[in-house]
């Protein structure tokens, strides 16, 4: 008797912590969907074209010094 009891409170407490499992879930994919936006390729961020060009223009800087792979290295 003691052992359906004890798996019923079980039962319960968990029935009742779905909704906050539920929420915790929710948030986290909001996050994910919002990191994914910044970040993802589906339109381009103010941040990822400036540090694009600013890596191109690094590049363009070397090539205009006459630098070489080869002696990057």
């Amino acid at each position: 008797m003691i052992d359906l009891k004890l798996f019923a409170l079980r039962v319960g407490i968990l029935i009742l912590t779905l909704p906050f499992l539920i929420l915790i879930t929710a948030v986290a994919d909001g996050f994910v969907g919002w990191y994914l936006h910044r970040t993802g390729g589906e339109r381009e961020s103010g941040f990822i074209y400036h540090r694009a060009k600013r890596g191109l223009a690094w590049k363009r800087a070397w090539r205009a010094a006459g630098v070489t792979r080869a002696q990057e290295r």
